[in-house]
């Protein structure tokens, strides 16, 4: 306990001598700002129109040598004045290969829920489109997909060919029953929305199916579903998934995704079967596990009642 108060206390100070730094840069070049304190950290909305969060800095910032900062720092605001282009004002050429899909919590800041476009992809998840800039990545609103150079379809298809081509860095197993797959980019979890494409090209024949859980956006829990062993890797799912996202040393890039663990069925469906210290028994958080029908057909019952 005492070492998660002084992990706290220490990504406090860092967050405010960062934002101390950025405040100095921009005072630097004359642009007025404003501050906003965001769950995930300080927001600054600039004169120019452009925001900053701090969040992503404050996290490469506690990575490295406190003497490297004002190095950090200075090249994080140089890039966030280099305005991209709009999207708007993108060629076809330019939105086929820089447009991507992405998988964002229902409650994150860039998720509007009155969006007409976006896509419903599993409880609490929504499955929106980007457009990828070298600084930045740029969530698509409804007003603007509507005045894009691609019309919606074929934003939905280039963008889905574009994340699963992203990078995965790193494929390994956690223990006997979870494997991972995680990458500095952006779109790592947002692969899960195309699971036959993942299937082939990386995690292999999965045919009584895969369950999964997307904590942040630069990683993927997976177990591919043994039908004797069915329960057991829900469980050790659900374990991981508990503890990683109440692991407060545990760093999630751009916030939590889902807290939630998923099935994705051979016949192509995504459900939700368990939530991991969703509820309170006896005073202590206790996970909530309902596998679904299709997901014990593939289940047999001897392993069900483990």
């Amino acid at each position: 306990m005492a070492h998660d108060v002084h992990q706290q206390i220490k990504e406090l100070m860092v967050r405010q001598t960062v934002l101390e730094q950025v405040q100095a840069e921009l005072d630097k070049i004359n642009v007025t700002y404003t501050v906003e304190t965001a769950p995930e950290g300080f927001r600054l909305n600039l004169s120019t129109g452009l925001q900053m969060v701090l969040a992503n800095l404050t996290e490469k910032a506690m990575r490295v040598d406190r003497a490297e900062w004002p190095t950090l720092v200075a090249a994080y605001v140089e890039q966030a004045q280099s305005q991209p282009t709009p999207p708007e004002h993108l060629s076809a050429d330019d939105l086929r290969a820089r447009v991507h899909t992405r998988l964002i919590s229902d409650t994150a800041d860039e998720w509007d829920n009155t969006s007409t476009y976006a896509r419903p992809f599993a409880p609490g998840v929504v499955q929106v489109l980007c457009v990828d800039y070298p600084q930045m990545v740029a969530t698509l609103p409804d007003k603007t997909v509507d005045k894009l150079a691609l019309p919606l379809v074929e934003l939905w298809q280039y963008g889905q060919a574009n994340t699963d081509a992203e990078p995965i860095d790193e494929q390994s197993e956690l223990d006997d029953h979870v494997s991972l797959l995680a990458g500095d980019s952006f779109f790592v979890a947002s692969k899960v929305a195309n699971f036959p494409v993942l299937i082939r090209d990386i995690i292999g024949s999965a045919p009584c199916g895969v369950i999964f859980a997307i904590p942040n956006r630069s990683l993927v829990l997976y177990s591919v579903v043994s039908p004797t062993d069915g329960m057991v890797q829900l469980i050790a799912m659900c374990q991981t998934v508990g503890s990683l996202v109440n692991d407060s040393e545990f760093v999630h890039p751009g916030g939590v995704i889902s807290t939630r663990v998923f099935y994705w069925a051979p016949e192509g469906t995504i459900e939700h079967i368990a939530s991991p210290r969703a509820a309170l028994v006896d005073g202590q958080p206790t996970t909530m596990v309902f596998p679904s029908d299709t997901f014990q057909h593939y289940v047999p019952l001897a392993d069900r009642n483990q």
